[in-house]
């Protein structure tokens, strides 16, 4: 009877052992799932989190590399209204030295057809000015922005020359080039400033 007492005991404190390391083991196996589960849920999140950072990275260099693209758009637009004042200028002074002077016969004519010509060009040039013009105000939206009313505002007093049929002063160029380089430098320390 001792001896059956100590085995009952003994197979209880199994059994109790074996209860214990099998609700141990469920218990872990609850945990290792939740925490798995968890896990992925944190996993997806910080993904999710990394998606977007990359997406608004990529909106903002887009972005960036479109206010380049504006700004070196605007460069030329602006070069080439210079380069066409420049040639008007010529013209113009052209079409006065001619006008000073007396022709004949068959210098007329070679007058009149040079002027002719002359004319075309002109013309031509004027309306090239005043779309470069136009385009340039486009450009040029930001009224906030002081450097770019100083081009708008120097362009604008260009204007006033090759619309009557003037020669536009070497000065007004000079300044016009001037202060779009200076709205020019202030864009790309702004670019600059806003990528750092």
């Amino acid at each position: 009877m001792i001896v059956m007492q100590a085995s009952q005991n003994s197979l209880s404190m199994i059994n109790s052992g074996l209860t214990a390391a099998i609700i141990s083991g469920i218990v872990a196996f609850i945990g290792y799932i939740i925490n798995a589960v968890m896990q992925s849920r944190n996993n997806s999140k910080l993904l999710t989190k990394q998606e977007e950072i990359a997406k608004m990275q990529n909106d903002e260099k887009l972005f960036y590399e479109k206010q380049i693209e504006w700004a070196n758009e605007t460069r030329k637009l602006i070069a080439k209204f210079v380069t066409d004042c420049i040639e008007l200028n010529r013209y113009i002074k052209i079409a006065h030295n001619l006008g000073e002077e007396t022709y004949k016969g068959k210098e007329l004519q070679k007058y009149v057809e040079k002027a002719d010509k002359m004319s075309e060009r002109v013309e031509k040039l004027t309306l090239n000015l005043q779309e470069e013009t136009t385009l340039i105000r486009l450009y040029l939206f930001h009224e906030k922005d002081n450097y770019e009313a100083m081009v708008r505002n120097k362009m604008l007093a260009v204007e006033q020359y090759f619309s009557k049929g003037q020669a536009i002063p070497d000065s007004e160029l000079n300044v016009f080039v001037d202060v779009a380089r200076q709205m020019f430098n202030h864009q790309m320390e702004e670019l600059r400033t806003k990528t750092a």
